[in-house]
């Protein structure tokens, strides 16, 4: 029987986040046809189990978050030369870089994909190591058989700047439908297990916590939004949203707001709690190529607001629901509109998101691409 082609994936980490959760989707929507080798420049993160479970094999191999990293540049070319892969795909620019490097020199070299998941702004907003990382990939770029985009707007971005149009491939991220749809009794449960008042307004931001996600505007527009809805409540979910983070609980005591917000901290069933949204929030104001919590709340039938980043408003294809990042006036007024066109009327919103969802970004559909652009490199002469 012939093996199933192995695809080497290497990123920097396992950490919480929206590449890496992709990267686990993405093993085991595939796992039938191909097998995975997934290559960690550094060591732990949340979601190596969940990668083991969804088929993949998980190498660690330790290195730091600073140009030390740039040490496991040997144990990495070892690791490509042991696995004899048939496509190594590199996830992120710093991953995109040491994956070349390694590849480099090698005789029987497999194709090398990259995958770009990010839509900076302004360099100067990126940290020295990133900044440098992404300049590097505009000389290196070459042995790139594809670059991956998962945003045009972000593809646009990279091509103003220097990198090749013509290794474009866009291929945007997928969501379970099975597993993140609409659920009429989670808004019912959540309130009762949370003491949330059935007729209260419940807003809901699903983020990790980092500068670019915004805190700041989010708990403002939440102000405002209370001013006409003193019973609405704000729930906060992921990585660092907890009572530990001292900033994010003083911003909130500083904005009166303190008292209406749920902090869940991270959470593996954000597909039972995103249903019990009214609304959900995307407040980031910089950063983002083609944010999850958008797609996860169209899949889960719940009407989003978000900030006009990355690809966020062509993926929610609806401008009365897009603000301006930092603009705290204008995603309050979003979300005020949704709040008083009453329930029936976000129903109708839900459905329509979801029915989108299920078109564009299913991940049976966005897997398909993915096995269909490795078939292709394999199959290229290179």
């Amino acid at each position: 029987m012939k093996q199933r082609p192995l695809i080497q994936h290497v990123i920097s980490s396992l950490h919480v986040g929206g590449a890496e959760r992709m990267l686990v989707k993405l093993c085991g929507a595939t796992r039938e046809r191909f097998r995975h080798h997934i290559v960690t420049l550094i060591a732990g993160g949340a979601l190596a189990d969940d990668a083991r479970a969804a088929g993949a094999k998980v190498e660690e191999l330790g290195g730091t978050r600073s140009w030390r990293t740039l040490s496991t540049l040997s144990d990495l070319k070892s690791s490509v030369v042991r696995a004899r892969s048939s496509v190594v795909l590199s996830w992120m620019y710093h991953a995109n870089i040491l994956s070349t490097l390694a590849l480099a020199g090698m005789r029987e070299r497999p194709p090398l994909l990259w995958n770009i998941r990010h839509t900076p702004s302004r360099l100067r907003d990126e940290t020295l190591l990133t900044g440098a990382a992404l300049l590097a990939g505009i000389p290196l770029q070459r042995s790139a058989a594809r670059i991956i985009y998962n945003a045009e707007r972000s593809a646009e971005w990279h091509e103003r700047i220097g990198f090749d149009a013509s290794r474009r491939v866009f291929i945007p991220n997928g969501f379970d439908l099975h597993l993140f749809q609409p659920d009429a009794q989670a808004r019912v449960r959540f309130r009762a297990e949370h003491g949330i008042p059935p007729d209260a307004p419940l807003l809901g931001r699903v983020a990790r916590s980092h500068p670019m996600k915004d805190d700041a505007t989010l708990l403002a527009a939440f102000a405002r939004v209370r001013q006409a809805y003193p019973e609405a409540r704000l729930v906060l979910v992921g990585q660092g949203m907890d009572t530990e983070n001292e900033e994010l609980t003083a911003a909130a005591a500083m904005a009166g707001v303190a008292d209406a917000i749920l902090l869940l901290g991270r959470r593996a069933d954000v597909h039972r709690i995103t249903p019990a949204f009214d609304v959900a929030l995307s407040s980031s104001s910089r950063g983002e190529a083609f944010p999850n919590v958008v797609g996860e709340a169209m899949a889960c039938g719940v009407p989003m607001v978000t900030t006009d980043v990355g690809d966020a408003a062509a993926i929610l294809d609806d401008p009365e629901r897009v603000a301006p990042p930092g603009n705290a006036e204008l995603l309050a007024v979003a979300v005020a509109r949704l709040l008083d066109a009453g329930p029936e009327a976000r129903a109708r919103i839900g459905k329509r998101d979801r029915d989108l969802a299920s078109i564009r970004y299913s991940l049976e559909a966005v897997a398909e691409r993915y096995m269909a652009l490795w078939n292709e490199v394999v199959l290229a002469p290179h």
